[in-house]
């Protein structure tokens, strides 16, 4: 991993009493709150917890972005933060915000706004005072990203909560085992992203030296910490070809020792070979019961921080470095927990039953549901589940082992310490509410321990811990998360792996008989090593053994010569502390610092002769395993007496009767179990994944690198196999998926089942199986990319853990209990709100609601500051879909008014996450509308009576809700937007109110959309007779019959009818039946041609006349070929502001096959409409017909001409004439020849070239051939924006229809007269998200003009222009003052000034 560093700025002492009286004002009145609903007020004011809904963003998005470190200091006095950043009142503030509130927070139980609190404290550059003695390393220090602390302050205290929940709420949750695994899955991916972090490098050689060097000491670091500075470029190396290997560059036989940078460390000596590991081993437990050795903090070969430990009671702070006598207190009862007794034992026997029935019952629910074998998977929650039934006799469920497994890897993450930028960097705002839960489950472990083991304790002395019963209950917890719950999770997982992986070569590159100088980094991802794959019925033994021996699970166990100084003591006294006996004592706690309540520890500094024995080196010597030791084979079990890897040569019965052994007691019990495992695994249950041949494995001591997923035997039979990544592997999740949707038809003709399920009816009718999207490949060539290839350009870690998180949400939302609980916890989910039940909503559904929602939901709205002048100009990549094609970037640097500041689109994290550089928000958007969306099955559900239906919606007279509208408004009502707004649009007119009468809607209804709202622009005369009566008006939709519906749902189309008063008197359906107010089909037909109205505007009209044809491609050309100072594209800037933006999103949310409007409507081939509907659409000089020329306008109808549309609409386009007229005049001498009116401006020639290739190459209708002149160049901008403006607004904002499915819907069951719950959902959704506040026309852009040629008259040109828009506002306000049905979308005071939304 790239590390980057910055200068450090001098040192700041903040006093930690006045921040925390300034930040908690409470604490500082000394009010309590012992009730803990201070938690609840300040989680309900927190802007993540509120605005951004759950942890998904505020966790699993941006956790990883914090750039605050808190890490132990020299002395275990302080956490020490660093952030990043020039700008120190902001960093400062964020200091005492995470040091020294949240300590207090968690005392108190009480969560504060961290958001007021940045506000109202500290922001002085005053002179600092001098530091207390025992506060001077109180320090503040400032490295790396500037403005990501902003996003620390907002998830702070989201975070907290939910970490509480997790330990608290879901830990102890009885709501059943799902419940449990929802909690466990939600937080997951951001503990792995934690974990991932591990492997951080330094490049610098400190010479050596007989002193070992501190980090503190190195000149390009910027911490301060006291723990050795080359131990973490070893660490690096550990990682590389040939992991621990490097030491003897692969060849162990004959290895000498190696020292200092060579090992791990100035001072470090390695021992590598069996022999030398076996004879410095074996005086480990002599040599630190006489106080001759010093064992410190330390897990294999990295330290761990001391303050995960520091809340439980035991002292000192430590699992692996605690004193003689408590090892020897309680080694005993460790052994009798772990042991097995004899082969032929009651008790042998006794724990072989409980594991093998542990392993049938995990296996046999794997085989239902598959098995993942990665760190994060199943295999980790099981392995808790067994061993925690091993120490305490007590059952928990595998759910349980989930919820365990996901705080296991935060810890881990957490506690191990790193180089240049520590994985506490990740996440500083948790350590302290962490450290509390492990007090607490160390606290819950003691009553059982008391009740097993008190015995065993009773009269032993584990001073200066405060009881024998915690420091047992501690080692327990460290059992669980360190030792046993790791090495039986990497060594079965690796066995698994070897069995299935398929990945060439096979074998090993090298021998280990001959030194290996620059291995190259594909033996970082080689083939099998295994390749025989399988072990004969008896050799599960042997096979778990080897797995032990070639991938070993333990690093080392290190021991000092020389203790390292204890904090505020002399080397002197340091050593005196050491006694023979098993009397030595730890470091004397003093030196408390008070925001964190811990007191100083060092951990390097003074210590010397730091040997480790390097297990896994050993465990490949020549000398004992033979001289194929480096080949991964079955051996014979003789031959593993010869083991290392448990530290069996740390043993020496005659030293305290064998209580300072340091070999593992769970040694016995690792071997049954692994071995038990690999008896009840039967390879031929299950399934080769098809991604074997990605299973790759190190050449080094690592095991397998890629995580997958196996499917039973019987879970494809049933087609339930579970495909690779689509992702990743998008050709292999292709042909999963044909393949499991041919398994569902034959399993229909099978069962004949073709009549009571339609998907087998369509299997039937079809004869085969339904095409499958295409899946994005490798984009290499030339233009625009495919919008497939784009989608796999998001990378497989955010990929992965929007998977996880968009799966717990869509438990959460479909389950009552505790998931549905912690969501209202976390005001993702209004309290009440409806559950929106599995067979009511399909997955894609709730996904698509919760994440526009919480996305929506951190939004606020955006005004004229928001855009600034242009800057740049160019080429950029684009994105192609059919014949739509979108920039992937916006040049002005387009970013929605969020809580992310736009700058963490260019930081560092993009690059760690995986995003390509400079194009970090575009792919982070398609993260998010893309791939974990898209991959979702498309279900419509419309013949099952059993799903889908407003019954389960509970609409209905007595129901929960009584109209189908009440129940879309219970999903949108309780929610805001980041600046308290609505999130659901102002109701302009409520149809219900004025025109539903006794379940029937009134023919004014019809009247109004058709004359007064969003259809005014369909209108067309006619002359027509029918029933004496003269018919003047038709909206005619029958064209669009012709479109292919799936099955179940209605089809498009009804040419609607209108009297010259405007009232509607017929419906002509697509086969030609005339429908009437007699014909008792004159409700459905009515709704019908709403519906289609409805659709057909949104889809040709608003997506791709607005967005598409004019805002796209204006924008796309302007960026193209307008210089920045060009006077064009100042002012362009204001119209085309986010439309590259909004336009990138609407491609995979609304244009896409699987998009969210492809499973709203139901057009059956949407995915061809990119390339069908381009084509209809008329020139933009049509659109605009009417304003445009007034020899047409006078052609209208009285009746038309008094409609809003057209009335308000013509004062709009007239003031927008003025301006380009104006625009046009005041540049005419630059711009066009005075005797032609021909257009000369290179710029503009350049434009109106590419604008024409833009439309032509799209298929677009018009003509684009032949220069402009400069009048018609400014007709056809007024036309652009025109359409941008105030028609965008008439055809796009549809909130009062959409949120009526009996109004008007994307789609309906034939027959039915509303849409039906699931597609009312998403399209409800697509409203809500559309309906965000933008900047308004009438609003103050001059700013935009700064800098540019005639600044001054372009300025007074706005400002007219504005002038005439509040005279056009003015008169729109009176006309609606006298209207029934009121038309806001050409009032400049609402209507937006581009498209951004």
């Amino acid at each position: 991993m790239a590390q980057h560093h910055q200068h450090l700025p001098t040192e700041e002492y903040i006093d930690p009493e006045e921040a925390r009286s300034a930040f908690l004002p409470e604490a500082a009145a000394g009010q309590e709150d012992q009730s803990g609903q201070g938690l609840c007020n300040a989680l309900n004011r927190n802007p993540c917890a509120k605005n951004a809904s759950l942890a998904f963003t505020c966790i699993g998005l941006l956790g990883l972005a914090c750039s605050g470190v808190l890490y132990f200091c020299p002395g275990r006095s302080h956490l020490q933060p660093h952030i990043a950043g020039e700008h120190a009142s902001q960093a400062k503030d964020f200091i005492e915000g995470s040091q020294v509130g949240t300590a207090a927070v968690l005392q108190k139980s009480l969560v504060q706004d961290l958001q007021r609190a940045r506000r109202s404290r500290i922001r002085s550059t005053q002179a600092a005072p001098e530091p207390p003695r025992d506060q001077a390393q109180a320090t503040a220090r400032l490295a790396g990203p500037p403005k990501l602390m902003e996003l620390v302050s907002l998830t702070h205290d989201s975070i907290d909560t939910v970490l509480e929940c997790l330990t608290g709420v879901c830990a102890t949750a009885d709501d059943g085992q799902k419940s449990i695994d929802a909690c466990a899955v939600c937080l997951s991916p951001w503990f792995r992203a934690s974990r991932d972090a591990l492997d951080t490098s330094a490049t610098e050689e400190p010479a050596r030296s007989e002193q070992p060097r501190s980090l503190s000491d190195a000149p390009r670091n910027p911490l301060n910490v006291d723990i050795p500075a080359a131990s973490f470029e070893a660490k690096a190396a550990n990682s590389g070809p040939l992991g621990y290997l490097h030491l003897c560059k692969g060849k162990v036989k004959g290895c000498k020792p190696t020292y200092d940078n060579e090992c791990y460390g100035p001072g470090s000596i390695c021992y590598n070979t069996w022999q030398d590991v076996w004879d410095w081993g074996s005086q480990i437990p002599e040599g630190q019961w006489n106080g001759t050795l010093w064992r410190g903090h330390e897990l294999g070969t990295g330290f761990l921080s001391p303050y995960l430990w520091s809340s439980r009671g035991i002292d000192p702070f430590a699992a692996l470095g605690v004193e003689p006598n408590q090892h020897a207190a309680v080694r005993p009862a460790l052994e009798k927990m772990w042991g097995t007794g004899g082969k032929n034992s009651a008790e042998y026997r006794r724990t072989e039953d409980m594991v093998r029935a542990s392993i049938q019952e995990f296996l046999a629910d794997r085989r239902k549901n598959g098995l993942k074998v990665d760190m994060l998977g199943d295999v980790m929650a099981w392995a808790h589940q067994v061993l925690y039934k091993k120490a305490f006799k007590r059952d928990i469920t595998l759910m349980e082992g989930k919820v365990f497994m996901v705080f296991q890897l935060l810890y881990l993450g957490l506690a191990l310490q790193s180089d240049t930028e520590p994985v506490l960097a990740k996440v500083p705002f948790l350590l302290p509410t962490l450290r509390q839960q492990v007090a607490r489950i160390v606290r819950s472990y003691e009553p059982i321990v008391q009740e097993m083991y008190a015995d065993d304790l009773d009269g032993l002395d584990c001073s200066p811990s405060t009881s024998c019963v915690t420091q047992l209950a501690s080692a327990i917890l460290d059992a669980f998360l360190l030792a046993g719950g790791v090495s039986l999770t990497v060594s079965i997982n690796a066995g698994i792996a070897l069995l299935y992986s398929t990945a060439e070569p096979m074998g090993t590159p090298y021998s280990g008989n001959e030194e290996v100088e620059n291995p190259p980094d594909s033996w970082l991802a080689w083939g099998n090593p295994f390749p025989d794959m399988a072990y004969e019925h008896g050799q599960e033994l042997q096979f778990y053994w080897e797995v032990l021996r070639y991938f070993a699970p333990v690093g080392s166990v290190a021991s000092w010569t020389k203790p390292v100084t204890c904090a505020g003591l002399s080397e002197d006294q340091t050593k005196a502390l050491l006694k023979d006996g098993g009397a030595s004592q730890p470091c004397p706690l003093e030196g408390y610092n008070l925001p964190q309540d811990i007191p100083r520890v060092n951990q390097y500094t003074g210590g010397a002769g730091h040997i480790f024995p390097v297990l896994p080196v050993a465990m490949r010597d020549p000398a004992k395993f033979g001289a194929d030791a480096n080949t991964f084979r079955i051996r014979e079990l003789d031959v593993y007496k010869w083991s290392v890897g448990f530290g069996e040569m740390a043993e020496n019965s005659k030293v305290a009767n064998g209580m300072m052994n340091r070999s593992c007691p769970g040694k016995s019990f690792t071997l049954m179990v692994g071995s038990l495992f690999f008896e009840e695994f039967n390879k031929q249950d299950w399934v080769v994944p098809r991604d074997s041949k990605n299973i790759t494995f190190s050449q080094g001591s690592k095991p397998f690198h890629m995580g997958f997923t196996l499917s039973s035997q019987a879970m494809v039979a049933e087609c339930k196999e579970i495909c690779p990544s689509a992702l990743k592997f998008p050709e292999l999740h292709q042909a999963c998926t044909a393949a499991k949707q041919r398994c569902h038809c034959d399993s229909c003709g099978a069962e004949n089942r073709l009549l009571g399920s339609w998907s087998c009816v369509q299997c039937a009718l079809s004869g085969r199986t339904r095409e499958l999207v295409a899946s994005p490949k490798p984009w290499g060539g030339e233009g625009p990319r495919p919008a497939f290839a784009e989608l796999a350009r998001c990378p497989a870690l955010l990929a992965e853990l929007l998977n996880v998180a968009g799966g717990a949400a869509v438990q959460a939302y479909q389950e009552s209990g505790t998931p549905t609980a912690l969501l209202e916890l976390l005001n993702a989910k209004a309290k009440g709100s409806p559950v929106l039940w599995k067979n009511l909503v399909d997955p894609f559904a709730v996904l698509f609601y919760f994440s526009l929602k919480m996305t929506i939901s951190a939004k606020s709205a955006s005004h004229s500051d928001s855009i600034a002048a242009p800057s740049l100009y160019g080429s950029f990549e684009t994105m192609t879909y059919g014949d739509i094609t979108v920039p992937v970037v916006d040049l002005d640097g387009y970013v929605a008014t969020t809580p992310l500041d736009p700058k963490l689109f260019d930081s560092e994290l993009m690059e760690l996450l995986g995003f390509p550089p400079n194009h970090a928000q575009s792919v982070l958007q398609v993260c998010l509308t893309g791939p974990f969306m898209l991959d979702q099955a498309k279900h419509d559900w419309l013949e099952d009576g059993d799903r889908n239906t407003w019954a389960q919606a509970s609409v209905g007279l007595g129901r929960s809700f009584l109209r189908k509208k009440d129940w879309i408004m219970s999903l949108w009502a309780p929610y805001t937007l980041a600046d308290n707004v609505a999130m659901w649009p102002k109701t302009e007119v409520d149809f219900g109110q004025l025109f539903l009468k006794a379940d029937l809607w009134d023919d004014g209804l019809e009247q109004a959309i058709a004359f007064s709202s969003i259809g005014t622009h369909r209108l067309e005369t006619t002359k027509r007779d029918f029933g004496g009566e003269q018919l003047a008006f038709v909206v005619s939709l029958n064209a669009f019959a012709s479109l292919e519906v799936r099955p179940g749902f209605g089809r498009y189309g009804g040419d609607m009818y209108f009297s010259e008063a405007g009232m509607p008197v017929l419906v002509v359906t697509p086969d030609g039946t005339e429908v009437s107010h007699a014909s008792k089909d004159w409700q459905y037909w009515k709704f019908v041609w709403r519906s289609s109205l409805f659709s057909i505007i949104t889809l040709q009209d608003h997506l791709n006349t607005a967005h598409y044809k004019v805002a796209n491609v204006l924008a796309t050309s302007t960026r193209r070929q307008l210089q920045p100072d060009h006077p064009a594209r100042r002012v362009l800037t204001v119209f085309s502001w986010g439309s590259i933006n909004i336009n990138y999103d609407s491609m995979f949310a609304l244009s896409l096959e699987g998009s969210a409007l492809s499973r709203a409507m139901p057009v059956k081939d949407f995915g061809s409409l990119a390339e069908t509907v381009p084509e209809s659409l008329p020139d933009i000089m049509e659109t605009v017909r009417y304003f445009a020329n007034e020899s047409r306008w006078a052609q209208l109808p009285r009746q038309l001409q008094q409609a809003p549309f057209y009335a308000d609409g013509l004062l709009l386009f007239r003031a927008l004439r003025g301006l380009v007229q104006g625009y046009f005049d005041l540049f005419r001498d630059q711009w066009c020849d005075q005797d032609d009116d021909a257009l000369t401006d290179s710029g503009l020639l350049a434009l109106e070239h590419d604008l024409a290739s833009t439309l032509a190459a799209a298929n677009y209708q018009g003509d684009y051939t032949g220069r402009k002149t400069c009048t018609q160049a400014a007709e056809r901008v007024t036309a652009a924006l025109y359409i941008v403006t105030a028609y965008h607004r008439h055809v796009g904002q549809v909130g009062d229809v959409a949120v009526d499915p009996e109004v008007a819907a994307f789609s309906w069951r034939e027959g039915e007269r509303s849409a039906r719950p699931m597609q009312a959902l998403i399209t409800s959704t697509i409203a809500a998200a559309t309906a965000v506040p933008q900047p308004k026309l009438d609003e103050d852009f001059s700013h935009v003009f700064e800098g540019m040629h005639r600044e001054g008259q372009a300025r007074a040109l706005w400002a007219k222009f504005r002038e005439e828009l509040r005279g056009v506002s003015q008169t729109v306000r009176e006309r609606n003052a006298q209207r029934t049905v009121p038309y806001y979308r050409a009032d400049p005071s609402i209507v937006e000034c581009s498209v951004a939304i």
